[in-house]
């Protein structure tokens, strides 16, 4: 659920290797194709090597993957609900939280209130 609606990038690094994994063979290893089509969201794949920039330039894959991403987020921002997505999201997690700490307290309690008895 984590992902749903949210854009996702791959950044495949090690392209320069001569062992790497093309793009296909990315999407069936990390079962992305299932990932997108149960979540619904958008994914880019780019092949790249970290290692071909130096100092200011980067990896062209690297600057096309990060500006797909930017385009798609302010995308989903302005026109979609991908901000009030990443509240709920957020919301929810802090809840969890809250109630797993509470159930931890609640343990902690019960096992000191026993200890006593004894």
């Amino acid at each position: 659920d984590n992902f749903r609606g949210k854009p996702v990038l791959v950044l495949a690094n090690k392209q320069d290797e001569e062992n790497a994994l093309d793009e296909s063979e990315i999407m069936n290893c990390l079962q992305i194709e299932a990932i997108v089509n149960d979540n619904r969201c958008p994914c880019k794949i780019e092949c790249c090597s970290a290692m071909m920039g130096v100092g200011n330039k980067m990896d062209k894959p690297i600057k096309q993957g990060l500006r797909w991403l930017l385009t798609t987020v302010d995308y989903e921002i302005v026109f979609g609900d991908l901000d009030e997505r990443v509240k709920h999201d957020k919301a929810e997690k802090q809840q969890k939280d809250e109630n797993e700490k509470e159930e931890r307290r609640k343990r902690i309690a019960e096992r000191k209130r026993l200890r006593e008895e004894q």
